[in-house]
C-alpha cells in the first residue's frame, strides 16, 4: 500500500485514498496556525511517503527538507490556485512532480472574497462595525469615497 501523506486536508477526500488501499497519514489542524513552524513534524509524516496532498501551507511551506524525508516521494498535489508554498525547484531536481488544481470549487470563491475585501476596505467595514458595537450607529464619514 502507498503511503500518501496529506499534510492539509480539505473535506473528506482523503476517505477516497483510503478506500483505493493508501496508507493515509494525515495532517494536524494546529500546523495551518500562524506564528510556528512545523518543519520537524512534517518530515516525519511524510517520511516514506509516495505522495504528498492537500491544500495550503503558508505557516510550513513545503521545502526541501520534507520533499526529501521520502526517497518514494512522486508527487505533491495540492488542490488549491498556485503551488507558491511548494520548492519547486527542490521538487524539480529531486523529479518530484508538482500539481496543483485551480478548479472552480477554489478560485470562484477567492475572487469573491477579494471583491468583497475590496469593497468592505472602501466602506470602512470594520470602523462602523466598531461603532455599532459600542452603541453607535452611524457615524459620518465612514461612507467610501467614490472618485
Amino acid at each position: 500500500m502507498p503511503k500518501v501523506f496529506v499534510f492539509a486536508p480539505a473535506g473528506d477526500s482523503h476517505k477516497d485514498l483510503e478506500a483505493a488501499g493508501c496508507d493515509v497519514v494525515l495532517g494536524k489542524k494546529e500546523w495551518h496556525a500562524p506564528g510556528k513552524d512545523h518543519t520537524p513534524e512534517l518530515v516525519e509524516a511524510a517520511t516514506g511517503a509516495a505522495a504528498l496532498a492537500g491544500t495550503s501551507m503558508r505557516n510550513t511551506p513545503i521545502s526541501r527538507a520534507i520533499l526529501e524525508a521520502s526517497p518514494d516521494l512522486r508527487i505533491v498535489a495540492k488542490c488549491t490556485v498556485g503551488v507558491d508554498d511548494i520548492d519547486v525547484d527542490a521538487a524539480t531536481e529531486l523529479g518530484i512532480a508538482v500539481s496543483h488544481a485551480p478548479v472552480e470549487s477554489n478560485w470562484g470563491n477567492i475572487a469573491e472574497v477579494t471583491v468583497t475585501f475590496l469593497l468592505s476596505l472602501l466602506k470602512r467595514a470594520d470602523e462602523q462595525d466598531t461603532t455599532i458595537k459600542q452603541g453607535g450607529w452611524w457615524t459620518e464619514g465612514y461612507q467610501g469615497a467614490y472618485v
